[in-house]
């Protein structure tokens, strides 16, 4: 057997101590991640001028069409990209048959792109966007031990300076085609004895509940309950979704220089499956949407506000949302469009430097049917490249505020993650971040189940919404 490296020992040391515990979050972000989904789809003969587009494209590149397999064309689209503010790139990536210039898988022809685009000093960064449904949803683990698209991603890229990671994690995202996190098959027996572990005897659990459960065999998961029963369940699913990502972790340790992998979900901004705002943070990446907001550029304000800020509380990275146009209705359901709007992108961005968010995710840089590209048109021009190069350098220059926003606040607002967790609704704590945002207090958000009384008192005002169901356990797992 091949003896580990001390890289691998190491991780496998901190994989333990963060296994009890022990080990602090990940560090915040060091620079804004400015990012779009980068399409390399296409083909173009420039003999014959004919490309595989033809048919379904809505507007005109500004340089001339361009061939996805060159690595010339590559190349020049993320220096483009670069040249107007955009920093982070997630491929939209299918499948690994699709062949560049040399005979290599195509993939390999955008990172060497952009791996010539960074040696000419751009701040450029490259990952996947799962958009094929070769990505397992529940049994994370298969992922790895199967040997699917994410494990030849980790094998071929992960260790490029290139790739974006969260603290030591590479990561990914992926695509809504596959769905959201799946839930287990009811492990009622699993349930059961998790329940054991945190009552001393059934009766502790009735007193808690308020049920009368003669043992703990009576009791099964049900998420359509209401109250601690609803609230242990889905902290039992995260259970049995964080011990599935640990071995997804565990097998990428054992064959790879890494700690372990992380994944965006496209789960959108509300609180997944209405379980709270925190643990889909801990467990997995921050969310993202891929198609965003199919409203006003401010819909969701409350939502994407609170998603900002546990990410910043848990080390973590929220993909905020923001797009110029969008046709793709007017394909799919004809007549139907998310036309451009003179002051839309603006609203987008200056609705994300107001919630200090560290990440943004736009739909598409460059063309594909749905007519959402960023890249200069003949149809917009240079207009929203124009918007972003300005808002852009704005985010870097302000980013140190934007990235230590809540530190020191006077006021803190309890997120109280209970209260979804048990069934009950945001309708309270939305009101008391509009209310305090109106104002333009200075307010932190301090998580339910780490807070301690030392944390408690660096505030002179803590606002603590209870959503009528109550509140659950702290840092010491006292109510």
């Amino acid at each position: 057997m091949r003896k580990p490296s001390s890289t691998k020992r190491l991780f496998a040391c901190l994989a333990l101590v963060a296994g009890m515990g022990l080990l602090s979050p990940a560090q915040a972000l060091d620079r804004p991640w400015i990012s779009d989904t980068f399409f390399y789809w296409y083909t173009w003969d420039y003999d014959t001028e004919l490309g595989s587009w033809i048919g379904g494209i809505h507007n005109t590149p500004l340089y001339g069409y361009y061939d996805s397999r060159s690595l010339r064309d590559n190349r020049f689209s993320l220096w483009l990209a670069s040249e107007w503010g955009i920093t982070h790139h997630f491929m939209d990536y299918w499948a690994p048959g699709w062949l560049g210039e040399d005979g290599q898988m195509r993939e390999k022809t955008v990172m060497r792109a952009a791996e010539s685009v960074r040696d000419d000093g751009y701040d450029i960064w490259m990952s996947y966007y799962q958009d094929g449904d070769n990505f397992e949803m529940k049994d994370f683990s298969k992922n790895i031990s199967e040997k699917r698209d994410v494990y030849q991603w980790v094998q071929d890229f992960s260790q490029s300076p290139l790739w974006p990671r969260i603290g030591p994690y590479p990561i990914q995202l992926v695509y809504g085609r596959n769905g959201i996190p799946g839930m287990t098959t009811n492990d009622h027996t699993g349930f059961r004895a998790f329940l054991r572990r945190r009552y001393a005897d059934i009766g502790a659990l009735n007193a808690d509940w308020g049920t009368d459960f003669a043992a703990f065999d009576e009791i099964e998961m049900d998420m359509g309950a209401i109250g601690p029963h609803r609230a242990w369940t889905v902290s039992y699913q995260f259970e049995i979704w964080r011990r599935e990502w640990a071995e997804v972790d565990r097998l990428v340790r054992a064959d790879f220089d890494l700690p372990g992998i992380r994944a965006s979900f496209d789960v959108g901004y509300k609180p997944m499956g209405d379980m709270g705002y925190i643990e889909p943070m801990r467990v997995f990446a921050g969310p993202h949407s891929y198609g965003g907001i199919f409203d006003r550029p401010e819909a969701l304000e409350e939502d994407r506000f609170i998603q900002v800020m546990v990410a910043k509380r848990t080390g973590n990275v929220f993909f905020d949302h923001f797009k110029n146009y969008y046709h793709d209705w007017d394909i799919r359901i004809p007549g139907m469009a998310y036309l451009p709007d003179p002051y839309c992108f603006d609203r987008f961005w200056t609705g994300a430097l107001a919630r200090n968010a560290e990440a943004l995710l736009h739909l598409s840089w460059n063309e594909w049917w749905e007519g959402s590209n960023l890249e200069p048109c003949e149809e917009w021009g240079k207009t929203f490249c124009e918007k972003n190069l300005f808002y852009s350098t704005l985010m870097k220059l302000c980013f140190a505020s934007i990235r230590d926003a809540g530190q020191g606040a006077p006021i803190g607002l309890l997120l109280n993650d209970w209260n979804l967790r048990a069934g009950g609704r945001t309708t309270e704590l939305h009101s008391v971040v509009r209310a305090l945002r109106a104002i333009n207090a200075n307010f932190d958000i301090v998580l339910d189940d780490t807070v301690t009384a030392a944390d408690l008192e660096r505030y002179r005002v803590l606002i603590v919404p209870s959503g009528q169901c109550g509140l659950g356990e702290n840092n010491a797992a006292d109510k």
